[in-house]
């Protein structure tokens, strides 16, 4: 999740999504699926293939409050569901720690899979992360785009910066 989740939702107000303890496990159990993808929400709560096509497809964005009907269903309470993903909390979707943006300064931590993704440079050159430990932001651009202490800047950027999956991070609070 980035700046938008996902939700699923019928004719009878009953909705669909994976909070912050279901993501978790997807994450730790690397079963790489999306838990932002309506068609394995609507699949993982056991909707038949067959039966996709009655629900109404939503993602929510919290920093601007502002709901997407991505596939309405006619005769389905929009403005409903609305009500519905504006009365959530972000941190029961994505966690207390959840990073929205790089701030320069704050201190990060990788919490996705120990293995190099695919979409990483092919020399490793961002790899130090995988370990998990907590690095310092000391330059951000936009909401994914970073540079931490102790990894090389990154050839594709003129600043630097890396592009990272920011739902793969959390903030570590320093007290």
């Amino acid at each position: 999740m980035c700046r938008f989740f996902s939700f699923v939702g019928n004719k009878v107000g009953e909705y669909h999504y994976f909070d912050y303890a279901a993501r978790k496990q997807l994450r730790e159990k690397n079963i790489g699926e999306n838990p932002d993808s309506h068609t394995y929400i609507l699949d993982r709560c056991g909707i038949p293939v067959d039966r996709h096509h009655h629900w109404s497809k939503y993602e929510y964005d919290f920093p601007t409050k502002t709901l997407t009907v991505d596939q309405g269903v006619e005769g389905h309470d929009h403005e409903a569901a609305a009500q519905f993903a504006r009365g959530l909390k972000l941190s029961d979707i994505i966690g207390e720690n959840a990073v929205l943006s790089f701030k320069v300064g704050h201190i990060y931590r990788y919490i996705g899979k120990k293995k190099r993704p695919s979409g990483w440079n092919n020399e490793g050159l961002m790899d130090a992360v995988l370990d998990g430990e907590p690095r310092k932001c000391i330059k951000a651009r936009g909401e994914s785009l970073a540079l931490f202490m102790g990894l090389p800047k990154s050839q594709w950027s003129s600043d630097g910066c890396w592009s990272w999956e920011i739902d793969l991070w959390e903030e570590v609070k320093v007290r």
